[in-house]
């Protein structure tokens, strides 16, 4: 692909997703600042939440078209999140994100409703492209680690 055409892809997706908001929730503060950085940088509003309580009161306050969780360890502690915004609003698509992936977690999370659950990646053009799939700004594309269809 050519400079130009690349330079008007990245400008027409930075156009596609202006005024898209995202909810971005980790208790990790390094993740949570790494996170919401790619996204502002690809023109999303975000608001983020190093905490998984504030967030669940953030959800009942304000709407958002996508909400990424951090899984919060291995006892799921995003789960209250998930849980939250799938009762505020049942077609906002919601991913879950896990530095250590874990079967029992996964299960949980696609029983709340998420629409994914991913291991963490330092990548940010394949973290962003989750995200605009889920938004429907582009198709899915391939991500290493454990995945799931949407639902």
């Amino acid at each position: 692909m050519s400079k130009v055409a690349a330079d008007g892809k990245k400008k027409l997706r930075a156009l596609s997703s202006l005024r898209r908001k995202i909810l971005l929730v980790d208790d990790d503060p390094v993740d949570l600042q790494f996170y919401g950085l790619i996204l502002e940088h690809e023109g999303y509003q975000v608001t983020v939440s190093g905490s998984f309580e504030g967030a669940v009161q953030v959800l009942d306050q304000e709407s958002f078209d996508m909400v990424v969780v951090g899984q919060g360890g291995p006892r799921f502690k995003g789960r209250s999140v998930v849980n939250r915004a799938r009762q505020v609003d049942p077609q906002r698509p919601v991913a879950v994100i896990a530095r250590h992936p874990d079967p029992g977690s996964y299960i949980e999370a696609m029983n709340l409703g998420a629409v994914d659950y991913r291991e963490k990646t330092a990548d940010a053009a394949e973290f962003v492209s989750v995200i605009e799939a889920y938004l429907g700004l582009a198709p899915p594309a391939s991500w290493k680690g454990v995945t799931s269809t949407a639902r």
